[in-house]
This record gives C-alpha cells, structure tokens and sequence, in this order.
C-alpha cells in the first residue's frame, strides 16, 4: 500500500449539518488527483455531519407499501408492530454518506430478486443495494428483517483495484429481540501481519503515544465492543484486524426501555459504527493509486470473496427462509460476486467431511464464543 505521508482526516461537507462547512471542489474530491494531500488537511467525514433522516420526513405512501419495496423501510414486515427495525438508522446513515458530495457514489443496477425477494408467509425480507464512487468500485448493503426473530444489517466496502487498500466489512445481527452480535472490522487482505506493517509505515503508534491507529482508539472508547471472535468459521489471522469492534449483549426488552433504560445499540454501537467507517473512509482515500498494484489487489479480493462465500453461515439462514436456488444466487452474484461457486461446493463437501470427523470425538461449541 502506498500512503500519503499525512494522517489527514475528513468531513462530509455541504449536507447542511453539523458545522455546515461547505469544502470546495478540490477538497470534496481530493482523491482526484494522485498529489499528496497538504499536511493538516481537513477531515472528509466527520460522522456527525451526516444526518439520518428524520422518520417523519419519510413519505407516508412509502411505509404503506414498503413491504414491496428495497430498504430503507420505515418499519419491520412483522406483524407485530412493536418489533422495531433495529438497525434502520444505521442503513440510512450510511445511504446519506454515499449520496454526499464527499463520496459522490451512484448506484449500481441489481437483477429484481436480489434487490428484494421477500416471504410474507415467513413473515421475512432481505432488500440490497450497492454502489460505486471514485474511491470505492463497490459497496453493498443488505438488511435482513424477520421482526423480532432476526435482524441483520450487512456491509461491505470495496476500494478500487488501484487502491491497495482493506475491505470494510460490517456485520450487525439481532436474534429474538435481545441477543446482540455485532461486528465491524477493516479487513486486510494480506492478512493481520500486513496491517500491522503498513501501520508502522503510517506513523500509528502503539497504546498511549501520540497518533495511535485510529480503529484501535475507536474500539477502546467502547468495552462493550472489544470482545474477540472464534476461529470456528474464521481464520481471525486471514482476513480480520486486530482492531475488530466486536460485541455479544444482551439488549432490553421493550418494556425496560420504556422504563428509560439505554439500549447499547444507541449508546454504543451506533456511534463506534459511524466513527469506525468514518476512519476508514480517510484510510482508502489516503491511500494512493498504483494502477501497477490493480492485478494484485484484485486477486486478493477474489480470495477474500472466495473465503467469504465458502464459510458465510448467512448462506444457511437464507436458504430456511427462501430457498437454495435463491441462497446460492444471493452469495455469487451480490454478495460475493468474485467468488466461484463451484469452489464453494467443494469447499462445503469437504468441511461437511471435517465436521464429521470432528463429530466422532466430540465438538461443537458457540462460533461467536
């Protein structure tokens, strides 16, 4: 990866919020050019300059019939109207930042059933977008709402090939109205070792000095999110960080919040997750295009892909709710779209071998442990 010498942070500007700066083309755009940015220069987002927009400016004739429709939805498909849509700010926050003049992303045309497909006798729905900007050539956004059983809010960023750069993968989940499992991470593709290098070259220095990386200050502001995933599904060395926001809770019930009690997807998750992409918004952007390294960093997000696709448990949750034909279509050509599913297959033949095997002397265990 190659990096500007400065650690330069940005804002969004010109959404009319926050301190209602208004950059100039130059400086909402700087990765136009392939100059170095001047040192010191000014942050492009700024997490509480983007707003979420409020659900009473939403159109009425929308919530009517937005069960047909692609996310952003305004309330969960449930029945039960007190289940609420858990991570619907977080989908809208995010939308509004791809739409600024910061990120400049327009959106990418999805085939009809993988934009939404929807079971109302399960009383489920999965809706996606994705999009493209001059800094990233894909990011995708996919809500799973089943009411109160589940809830997923799934993202993932993709730089330009020419940008040696990580992913951003995010993965928020509800199960039964409570059970918390949230997960945010920049994801090195060369592995947790390369970002530990790379970190070094970009002046991060370690706990309690000046300039600390940036995602491990973030995940220390919030305990409740430092926890660390199982090598179950995932090799935590082959694709995820060490500066992983990571969380299990338990969230109250409804009738606690009434009674006033926080729920920490507002006090914590919300805001770790806008300063985590925030912060990873100014990595990709400081980091400068090599169209030399474009064959290499696109083989690597075809192994990430690849790997992705082969161990996403999703793949079981949507095949319950809306079959295999449409699971496996979901995971190869939105999901994952440089994976290859007929080496899927054959890594699923052999992991069911393993499991197997390992179910003949014992096994098992919480993956998320």
């Amino acid at each position: 990866m190659v990096r500007s010498s400065s650690r330069a942070a940005f804002m969004v500007a010109g959404l009319g919020l926050g301190r209602g700066l208004v950059l100039p083309r130059s400086a909402q755009a700087p990765w136009r050019s392939s100059a170095r940015p001047a040192h010191g220069s000014q942050a492009l987002v700024d997490p509480a300059d983007v707003a979420t927009t409020p659900k009473d400016l939403l159109d009425d004739s929308r919530a009517a019939h937005e069960a047909t429709l692609p996310p952003p939805w305004k309330r969960t498909i449930a029945k039960d109207s007190d289940s609420p849509l858990l991570y619907g700010d977080f989908y809208k926050w995010q939308l509004e930042l791809l739409q600024s003049s910061a990120l400049e992303a327009t959106p990418l045309e999805l085939r009809g059933d993988l934009a939404l497909q929807v079971n109302e006798k399960k009383g489920a729905r999965v809706g996606s977008a994705c999009f493209e900007s001059p800094l990233f050539r894909k990011v995708r956004m996919t809500y799973f709402d089943a009411g109160a059983g589940v809830q997923v809010f799934n993202s993932l960023w993709y730089p330009r090939f020419e940008r040696d750069a990580p992913v951003l993968g995010i993965d928020l989940l509800c199960f039964g109205g409570t059970k918390v499992l949230a997960v945010v991470d920049c994801q090195p593709l060369g592995g947790r070792d390369e970002l530990r290098s790379q970190a070094k070259v970009d002046g991060w220095a370690e706990e309690g000095e000046a300039n600390p990386n940036p995602f491990k200050r973030i995940r220390d502001q919030y305990p409740s999110l430092c926890g660390t995933m199982s090598n179950r599904y995932y090799d935590a060395n082959q694709f995820f960080s060490d500066a992983m926001l990571f969380g299990r809770f338990e969230a109250p019930g409804q009738a606690a919040l009434e009674r006033g009690e926080p729920h920490p997807i507002d006090t914590d998750l919300f805001p770790a997750f806008k300063e985590y992409v925030c912060a990873y918004v100014d990595l990709v952007a400081n980091t400068l295009a090599d169209p030399s390294s474009a064959s290499r960093v696109q083989e690597r997000q075809r192994a990430y892909d690849q790997y992705s696709a082969d161990r996403d448990p999703a793949h079981a949750l949507f095949k319950g709710y809306f079959g295999a034909q449409w699971a496996d279509s979901l995971m190869h050509e939105l999901l994952f779209d440089l994976s290859d599913p007929e080496l899927t297959r054959l890594a699923h033949e052999e992991m069911t071998r393993a499991q197997k095997e390992a179910a003949k002397v014992g096994g098992g265990g919480n993956p998320f442990a």
